[in-house]
């Protein structure tokens, strides 16, 4: 098997893999490679690995930034003018 190296390239896919809702088509289309590039990168553990570390980390300030506003709109809606 082929060692896998980073690209510019992999590492926009793997963001875009994890964080946009975008299908495989699109992603390989805004990156001018094909599907089956992707399918390519996929069968990489190091690139699955990234994939997972960046969805996880998108989720978590997404779940911060919901609760951060939850949060703000409480005080002001206690608050008296």
């Amino acid at each position: 098997m082929n060692e896998f190296k980073w690209t510019p390239r992999k590492r926009r896919a793997a963001y875009m893999m994890a964080c946009e809702p975008k299908t495989y088509t699109e992603i390989a289309k805004d990156l001018n490679v094909t599907v089956q590039t992707l399918w390519n990168y996929r069968q990489s553990g190091e690139f699955n690995r990234e994939v997972g570390k960046l969805a996880a980390r998108e989720n978590r300030l997404l779940m911060e930034t919901h609760v951060a506003f939850f949060l703000s709109n409480r005080k002001l809606k206690n608050c008296r003018l």
